[in-house]
C-alpha cells in the first residue's frame, strides 16, 4: 500500500474567498460569508481522479499541483507520501492506521496525540476503489464531530465568543432588539421590525475563523484498483495464465507504462521506469511473451530485447546480447520491422535490407534462437522431398517478375511462395500461432506457412479496411478488426483453412461497442482481450479463443 497526500481547496462562488477542503465530506461552509456549498460524488471524482491515477507512479515525496476551473475553481496539490501524524513529519505505520479504523483515530506512540482515520464514506466508495483508509482529515468537519452545544454566546465583543458554538445573540441594526440565531446561521429576520439582519463581521469571524489548508492522506492499495490508461496502447500480449501484458503511453513521462493485468483488469505489477520502446504497429516489434512466459520488449537503444519477470516485473535480462554492438550476423533489432516468437522459442524477424545491386530495397527474413544466435531460416528439406509448389498462375507471375529467375526473389505477398527469404512489402507484419504456423500480413493479404515453411494458403481479406494487427487462435483461426459496410468496427474471422472470412458473432452482439477497438489479444482459457486508446477495454470469453 502507498500514501497519497491531498491538499485542496475551492473558491466560494458567493464571495470568492478560499475554502479549504480539509476532509472528504459532502458540504462545506464558507468561513467568510457563511454560505454552504455541496461537494457531491461527481465533484470529488473530478478533483481526485488524477491523484489516484498518477500518484502511484510517482517516487516517494514526488507530487504536482493543478487548478480545475468550473463552478468552484478547485486547486489541489497531490503526491505520493506516507501518511503522517498530525503536526509532525513522523510516518504512521500502515498497520496502525488500519487498526485505528474502528475507533476513528490513531494515537502518536510518544505524545498520545490523535490523528483521524476512517473508511471511505459511502457516497464516494464507487470511484475510490482501492482506498482502504482516509487519514488526517480535519476532525471538526467529520460527521459527529461538530462540537455543537446549547451554550449561549451572550453578546458581541465578549472574548469567550471565539471558537464557541451554540446560540448567538446580537443586536438588530434596525430597532436594537436582541436577535438569537444558531452559530451556523449568519442572517436572521427581526421579529420586531421585520428586516433581515446579518451577524457582524467580527463576531462571525470569531465564531468561524479562517482555516488553513491541511494535508490529509488516502491510504491506497494500487493492485485492488482496475488499471486504466488515457493514451495510445503501444503493445499487448498474454501469458500462459491468461493474464494480460500491456504497454501504454505514460502521460507523466517519456517511458511507457508496462503492466501485468488480471482478467478483472487489476494489476499484478506496474512499471514506469523502463528504457524501452514497445510498439504494436508494423514499424517495429511489439511487446511479446517469451517461451518461458516472461515478457520480451525492445530496449531503449533500439537494438536489444529486454526480459521482464512475469511474476513481479523485475528485469531478468538487459538484452539478448547487451555486450555486443550490432555484431555481423548477430541478433539486433536495428532495422527490424516486425517480429514473432515461435513455439520453439526461436525469433522470426523481418528486417530492412538495402539492395546490393542498386535495385529497390527489400525486407529480409531472419531467425535466431532465444540467445540471439542465428539459425537457418527454414528447417532443412529431407532428401528427395520438395516444398509444395503453388499454382500455375503464381509461377507465371514469378517468372515474369523483375527478378523472376532468382530463387530468393523478393515478391509481393499476393505472389509469395513456400520458404520465402525476402519481400518487397512495405507494411508487412509477422505473427505466429501456437501450432507453429507462421503468418505474414500486409494490407488485405494474408499468407500462412507451416513450421517447415510450406505455404498453406494465401488469400485477400476482402470486405472493408482492416485495423491493427491480426491475432492467431490455438485452433488455427485468425481474428482481425475490420470495418463493415456501415463503417462499424467488427471482429472478423478467417477460418483455419483460409477459405472463409466473415464477421464473428460476439457474445451479446454489441458490435457498436467496438468503435474505439484497435488491438486483439487472445489468451489461454478462451479469453479474448480487445483494447484501444482512451482506455477502451473489453474481455470476451469465446470457444476456441486463446493461444
Amino acid at each position: 500500500m502507498i500514501g497519497i497526500s491531498i491538499e485542496a481547496g475551492m473558491t466560494c462562488p458567493s464571495c470568492e474567498k478560499f475554502i479549504p477542503l480539509n476532509a472528504l465530506v459532502s458540504t462545506f461552509r464558507c468561513a467568510a460569508c457563511g454560505d454552504v456549498h455541496p461537494m457531491d460524488t461527481d465533484a470529488w471524482k473530478s478533483l481526485l481522479e488524477d491523484a489516484l491515477e498518477e500518484a502511484p507512479l510517482f517516487a516517494e515525496s514526488e507530487g504536482r499541483s493543478s487548478t480545475i476551473f468550473g463552478t468552484y475553481n478547485w486547486k489541489i496539490t497531490y503526491g505520493r507520501l506516507t501518511p503522517r501524524y498530525d503536526g509532525t513529519r513522523e510516518d504512521i505505520p500502515h498497520g496502525d492506521a488500519l487498526a485505528g479504523l474502528p475507533s476513528g483515530r490513531v494515537l502518536h506512540p510518544g505524545t498520545g496525540a490523535s490523528t483521524s482515520v476512517r473508511a471511505v464514506p459511502d457516497f464516494c466508495a464507487d470511484f475510490l476503489t482501492g482506498v482502504v483508509a482516509i487519514i488526517g482529515e480535519e476532525p471538526s468537519l467529520l460527521p459527529g464531530e461538530s462540537g455543537a452545544s446549547d451554550q449561549m454566546i451572550p453578546a458581541l465583543g465578549m472574548p469567550e465568543a471565539a471558537g464557541v458554538s451554540g446560540p448567538v445573540a446580537f443586536q438588530c441594526p434596525g430597532c436594537g432588539a436582541s436577535l438569537i440565531v444558531d452559530e451556523s446561521v449568519r442572517k436572521a429576520t427581526c421579529s420586531y421590525c421585520g428586516i433581515e439582519a446579518a451577524m457582524p463581521d467580527d463576531l462571525w469571524q470569531r465564531l468561524h475563523p479562517a482555516k488553513k489548508t491541511m494535508r490529509w492522506f488516502l491510504l491506497f492499495d494500487p493492485i485492488s484498483r482496475p488499471f486504466a490508461w488515457e493514451d495510445q496502447v503501444l503493445g499487448a500480449s498474454a501469458d500462459r495464465d491468461g493474464d494480460l501484458f500491456l504497454a501504454v503511453e505514460n502521460p507523466q513521462g517519456d517511458m511507457p507504462l508496462v503492466a501485468r493485468l488480471r482478467p478483472d483488469w487489476t494489476p499484478v505489477w506496474v512499471r514506469s521506469d523502463l528504457e524501452s520502446a514497445p510498439r504494436c504497429d508494423a514499424d517495429g516489434p511489439g511487446i511479446m511473451t517469451g517461451p518461458t512466459g516472461d515478457l520480451l520488449l525492445p530496449a531503449g537503444n533500439g537494438r536489444d530485447l529486454i526480459t521482464l519477470s512475469r511474476d513481479d516485473g523485475s528485469l531478468l535480462a538487459a538484452g539478448t546480447d547487451a555486450a555486443a554492438v550490432d555484431p555481423p550476423g548477430g541478433f539486433t533489432l536495428h532495422g527490424c520491422r516486425s517480429m514473432a516468437i515461435l513455439p520453439d522459442g526461436s525469433m522470426f524477424l523481418l528486417v530492412d535490407r538495402p539492395a546490393d545491386d542498386g535495385s529497390e530495397d527489400c525486407r529480409e527474413f531472419l531467425r535466431f534462437d532465444p540467445e540471439g544466435i542465428p539459425l537457418p531460416l527454414w528447417p532443412p528439406v529431407a532428401t528427395g522431398e520438395k516444398p509444395r509448389q503453388t499454382g500455375f498462375l503464381a509461377r507465371i507471375r514469378k517468372f515474369f517478375s523483375s527478378e523472376g529467375s532468382r530463387s530468393s526473389s523478393p515478391l509481393m505477398l499476393e505472389g509469395i511462395e513456400s520458404r520465402p527469404t525476402r519481400t518487397r512489402e512495405t507494411d508487412l507484419q509477422v505473427f505466429s500461432g501456437s501450432d507453429g504456423t507462421l503468418f505474414l500480413f500486409s494490407d488485405l493479404w494474408l499468407a500462412a506457412f507451416n513450421p517447415e515453411g510450406t505455404l498453406r494458403y494465401r488469400r485477400q481479406l476482402t470486405g472493408g479496411s482492416l485495423v491493427g494487427r491480426p491475432a492467431a487462435l490455438k485452433d488455427g483461426r485468425v481474428l482481425v478488426l475490420g470495418e463493415d459496410e456501415e463503417c462499424r468496427i467488427r471482429v472478423m474471422e478467417l477460418s483455419a483453412d483460409g477459405a472463409s472470412f466473415a464477421p464473428l458473432p460476439l457474445p451479446g452482439g454489441d458490435a457498436d461497442s467496438l468503435e474505439d477497438a484497435e488491438i486483439l489479444v487472445p489468451a489461454h482459457g478462451g479469453r479474448l482481450y480487445i483494447l484501444g486508446s482512451n482506455g477502451f477495454r473489453k474481455l470476451l470469453q469465446m470457444d476456441g479463443a486463446g493461444t
